[in-house]
């Protein structure tokens, strides 16, 4: 079963914690939040927490957005 990603709000930001991992978070305007990637997280499934991050920020009302610092992931690639 697949681990659902927690919201932990602290202030103006704060982090998700899914899989074991927290990437920070901060407000940016009118209720969007900007999610960091990969945020010091360092593992084999970088890929897919991308994949699943963006899903869930384009989920979001108003929408969230991924600022992906990484050259080696993208939404979409194949690793």
């Amino acid at each position: 079963m697949q681990e659902a990603i927690k919201i932990v709000h602290q202030g103006r930001g704060g982090y998700l914690e899914f899989d074991g991992c927290r990437y920070g978070i901060e407000h940016v305007e009118g209720g969007s939040f900007a999610i960091f990637f990969p945020d010091g997280n360092r593992h084999g499934n970088l890929q897919d927490h991308l994949e699943k991050l963006h899903a869930f920020a384009e989920g979001k009302s108003p929408k969230w957005f991924v600022e992906n610092r990484s050259k080696n992931y993208a939404i979409g690639r194949d690793l």
